[in-house]
């Protein structure tokens, strides 16, 4: 079984979700741009 979980804050500062996506770019592809 797979999970996506998607987390925002209110101001977008206290998840880095930047540096999740450059983590796994080569997963996402060129949709995480």
């Amino acid at each position: 079984m797979q999970y996506a979980a998607y987390v925002f804050d209110a101001y977008g500062t206290l998840f880095d979700v930047h540096a999740a996506v450059r983590r796994h770019a080569d997963w996402i592809g060129p949709d995480g741009q």
